[in-house]
């Protein structure tokens, strides 16, 4: 939906590998966001934050890894 969506057609999908490619954020300063007319897009920079969301997924990823590994469920 984004790709129908984006009024600066930046957003679309890559033939070979059929996968939806983002634009590059017009150099820091996305203009989607700025114009969306819903606000569905933020743009919010990376930083603690996030770091600390990505270190918690790697968390629960490795408990429900271990657990198949030991045969649960």
């Amino acid at each position: 939906m984004c790709m129908i969506a984006c009024p600066f057609g930046a957003i679309s999908v890559d033939p070979l590998n059929h996968e939806v490619v983002k634009c590059d954020l017009c150099l820091g300063d996305p203009a989607c966001s700025k114009f969306c007319p819903t606000g569905a897009i933020e743009y919010v920079p990376a930083d603690a934050y996030s770091l600390t969301r990505q270190r918690e997924a790697i968390k629960e990823i490795s408990k429900m890894m271990t657990t198949i590994a030991k045969g649960g469920a």
